[in-house]
């Protein structure tokens, strides 16, 4: 049955989708005093009859026919007697308090509307005005925007309902990436292993460095956020506590510009916890919010309340994740932001919609053009490739492939992405396209895959006939073929080298490969048995005239 679009059947102003039209407005800062009814009336108005409406009004019943099945089985519950699962969740909890590690010091550093605060820094012009930064979609919006109604997420031509006096500002995702640099390098001072999270939030274990120091963790984020400012110009907020949950929290008590500190003192903790609403806890989003809302969790301390059903409706792995949140637990180590960019990268952009065909190439390949950089920054290529299309009905589809080698290069990842976009656009004739994501996974370093490929050349050379991969070049040449010319060149001319009657023949001693005769910033070629700079480009360089075409696809 095809869903009621009029205000009067299909929502009222207190309904569950007309409230999730408020989006990140509900709990951001800067929206405080806002009229949120004015911006869902506003979203909803310019919306309605639309696809994206289409799709919201079908998660919204999905999520509440959840909610109803929640509410039921609770109420089952109630029925039973629940003392074993009141028992177990007093058990977790005990070991929990037991297991937790209170003697950290972990900072969140949160550059608050970060791309709006680098455009405000850039051009001074836009101080007073309302402006956000976006093409089709808000990407971020500084807070004289905000006490518009206007967020982050929301499509500009509502923005501009709600302001009609904002400013549009393109983003600039190169400056950004160089400023969130000048961050790194402040932050790599007080903790190497510093944790990106997102594109302008971070994580930083400043425990080592106060200890080394007898320094406070106070002083030190002082010191760091004044080295930020100086630096780039921007402001940051700050949280320290015992974990990254609660630094977090604490962070957002602080923006835009400022620090916050709990104190390592459980009791201290509790208190800070109890009467937080589970909305603004790390791992706690809408739909899940939505859920607890149903069954009566609306703070931290109505988790401990309901703590012998949670198990039950939630099953295991959520209601231990419950547990600590009313705990105020929460991980300590830091997964070292180096390590997090050698496992994957990606890149997901929202176009203008459009079924052109020409066109979402066009934007596909900015896609992977980006995705090309990161992979640069890195040095790295990867195996597994990941396309994701969002088309204007706000459906996803995505495909993941295991590639034969790995790949770095625009082209290579246009060309393997290229045919799922199609396939897809093609499963939606004429429908607009909206959104592209490319994902590359399983990287690897290009200087071993480089040298992994150099080796299994020399692998298969040894394994073969004698002059079989050397071809005519140990004999006298009895056709065109035998001097295996590449273009103008013979390959017998391009550089001097030891007659040998096979490299089968050769012992380890002679290996072209082998350590002790190449430095680890060169590599022996196996063809013309030369020493060769360990770099991408001079590689290919010197492949593209040792081999033919031919026999670079074989060897590969």
């Amino acid at each position: 049955m095809a869903p009621s679009t009029g205000l009067n059947q299909a929502i009222k102003p207190d309904s569950t989708l007309f409230k999730s039209f408020v989006g990140v407005a509900a709990i951001k800062k800067g929206y405080e005093g806002v009229d949120r009814d004015k911006i869902a009336r506003t979203v909803y108005e310019t919306s309605k009859d639309s696809l994206y409406f289409n799709h919201q009004q079908k998660r919204d019943q999905a999520l509440t026919e959840k909610c109803n099945a929640l509410m039921e089985k609770k109420r089952l519950l109630q029925d039973s007697d629940t003392t074993p699962q009141l028992v177990h969740a007093d058990k977790v909890i005990a070991r929990l308090k037991d297991n937790r590690d209170l003697s950290q010091s972990i900072v969140h550093i949160d550059c608050d509307a970060f791309y709006a605060s680098v455009e405000q820094h850039d051009r001074p012009d836009l101080k007073d005005v309302p402006f956000a930064v976006g093409d089709t979609v808000v990407a971020a919006c500084n807070y004289i925007a905000r006490k518009t109604g206007c967020r982050a997420g929301m499509v500009i031509a509502v923005a501009k309902k709600m302001c009609p006096s904002l400013t549009i500002v393109k983003p600039n995702h190169d400056r950004y990436r160089e400023v969130m640099a000048q961050i790194c390098k402040a932050m790599q001072k007080y903790d190497p292993g510093y944790e990106i999270c997102g594109t302008d939030e971070a994580y930083l274990n400043i425990t080592k460095y106060c200890t080394e120091y007898d320094i406070k963790p106070w002083d030190v984020v002082e010191s760091l956020r004044k080295e930020i400012r100086h630096e780039t110009g921007i402001a940051v907020a700050a949280g320290i506590a015992a974990n990254i949950q609660l630094a977090k929290i604490s962070s957002t008590f602080i923006k835009p510009d400022g620090q916050y500190q709990l104190p390592n003192e459980p009791d201290i903790i509790m208190a800070f916890i109890k009467d937080l609403p589970v909305r603004k806890v790390t791992g706690i989003g809408y739909t899940l919010d939505r859920q607890l809302a149903s069954i009566g969790i609306v703070t931290c301390e109505g988790i401990f309340a309901q703590r012998q059903f949670l198990r039950n409706l939630f099953g295991d792995r959520l209601f231990e994740f419950l547990l600590e949140v009313y705990l105020g637990c929460g991980r300590t180590e830091l997964q070292a932001t180096l390590e997090q960019q050698k496992k994957s990268a990606s890149i997901e952009r929202t176009f203008k919609e459009t079924s052109a065909p020409d066109i979402i190439e066009r934007n596909l390949r900015t896609v992977c053009k980006e995705v090309e950089a990161k992979l640069k920054e890195l040095n790295r290529a990867g195996q597994t490739l990941t396309v994701k299309v969002k088309m204007n009905d706000f459906e996803s589809y995505s495909k993941q492939t295991k590639l034969p080698k790995a790949i770095s290069g625009a082209r290579d990842i246009f060309q393997h992405s290229l045919p799922f976009v199609k396939a897809t656009l093609a499963s939606k004739p004429h429908q607009p396209c909206r959104l592209l994501g490319v994902r590359l996974t399983q990287l690897v370093s290009k200087d071993y895959t480089l040298s992994a490929a150099f080796q299994r050349m020399a692998d298969k050379s040894t394994h073969s006939k004698p002059d079989s991969l050397l071809g005519a070049k140990e004999k006298e040449p009895s056709s065109p073929a035998g001097k295996r010319k590449l273009g103008n060149l013979d390959s017998r001319e391009l550089s001097p080298r030891k007659k040998k009657s096979s490299l089968a023949t050769e012992s380890s001693e002679t290996n072209p490969l082998e350590p002790s005769r190449c430095p680890s910033e060169m590599v022996r070629c196996p063809i013309c048995d030369q020493d060769q700079p360990l770099d991408n480009v001079s590689f290919n360089q010197h492949l593209d005239i040792c081999l033919s075409l031919s026999e670079i696809q074989k060897y590969s």
